[in-house]
Parts: structure tokens; sequence; C-alpha cells
């Protein structure tokens, strides 16, 4: 894990700015929800879950991927009775996910309070987190990934996917991150979080991104 972005143009980015940037990647269609790899990984660990599962969904571009799980789970009665919790860097994606999935929104949690604190949900509040193009943004992902440990159940799911590959940066990115990240992030401070009993690590868009499966 490296220093990426600018610091001039990541400390400038505003909630108007977010909004903007997610308006400019829905009008291209552009999001990472469109690999059908993807989809089927998550899938499947959504398919384990109990049907009043509750699962916390942080991402930049929280509709893209409500919309690709949805149309992954047309037809099963088990999707409509999932409890999802959305945060997001962009209110208005975040006000459209909720809409997606038939409930009111809440204010947004700009992603970046997630840095050095405790997050505002109990010890093993979720069957399944799915942290999705969040950790390459914050200060301090090792931290972020503690709390996804920290507050899903035992035998629950974490879902991680972050970039390895320039092309998928920009300059108000914080980190890039390398295939062995992912083990280092889930495995640093053992003693202190429930550590994984088990873990994959899968290749995307041809090896530029990483989605990392662990079970606790």
């Amino acid at each position: 894990m490296k220093p990426y972005g600018k610091p001039a143009r990541i400390v400038a980015l505003t909630a108007d700015w977010w909004d903007q940037q997610y308006l400019a990647r829905r009008a291209q269609g552009w999001t990472i929800w469109k690999d059908r790899r993807l989809i089927d990984h998550v899938a499947r660990g959504v398919a384990y879950l109990r049907p009043d599962a509750r699962i916390l969904f942080l991402a930049s571009g929280a509709a893209a991927g409500v919309d690709a799980l949805r149309e992954r789970f047309k037809g099963h009665e088990k999707y409509d009775t999932l409890r999802w919790h959305l945060q997001d860097y962009s209110a208005l994606a975040l006000t459209e996910a909720f809409q997606r999935i038939g409930q009111p929104a809440v204010p947004a949690t700009t992603l970046s309070n997630l840095d050095d604190v405790r997050w505002p949900f109990p010890d093993g509040s979720f069957d399944m987190v799915i942290c999705s193009e969040v950790l390459e943004h914050l200060e301090n992902p090792t931290s972020a990934i503690l709390e996804c440990r920290r507050i899903v159940k035992s035998n629950g799911l974490i879902v991680a996917t972050f970039p390895i590959h320039p092309e998928l940066l920009a300059d108000h990115h914080r980190w890039i991150f390398e295939p062995k990240d992912a083990w280092d992030l889930f495995n640093v401070g053992a003693g202190q979080k429930p550590r994984p009993n088990s873990m994959k690590v899968h290749h995307l868009r041809e090896g530029k991104l990483i989605v990392a499966i662990a079970r606790l």
C-alpha cells in the first residue's frame, strides 16, 4: 500500500464535488458493478445469508451496486427481505440507492468520517459488510478494515474491492494497493479483532482490481 494522489486535490474535495463526480460517472455508464464476476462473487456471499440478514454497503457509487445485485437476484424472494444499510461519499448517490431498494433516505454520512473513529454500530451488528471503492480514499484503510471485522457477526462476511493499477486511479485517490495488501489488511491486529477463518482473493478487470472475500 503506497501513497498515490496529490494532497492538494484530496483536501479540496467537497460534498458538491462528489455529487458531480457521481453524475459524470453515471452519464458515462462507468462502474465496477458492470463486472459480472464481481457480481457473482458478492451474490454467492449474499445467497449464503439468512433471509433477514443485515448488510452494510459502504461504496463510492452505491446506487450502481444496489442495481447490479437487485438484477442478479430478480425473482428471488430472499433479496426483498434483506436489510440494507448504505453509505456513500455522494449524498445524491445515497438518496438514489435508498430509492432503488424502497427505503426512505437518511442523512448521508460521509465516508471520510470512517477514518480513525469507532463506527456507530455495536459489535457483531451485520451479517455482511461490502466495502467497494472506499479504501483507496481513506486516510487509514487499516482502521476501516478493523472496524469491518468488529461489526461483522461471527461467521459473517466482508467483501472489499480496491484498485492495484494506476489506470483505475486519479489525483484524488490516496492509495494504490498491491495484491498482498489484501492479506495484510485483514490480518493486522489479529489479537484485537476477530481475524478471518477463511479468505479468497480474486483479480478482476484484467488484473487491475482486487476483490477480497473474508469469512470471520
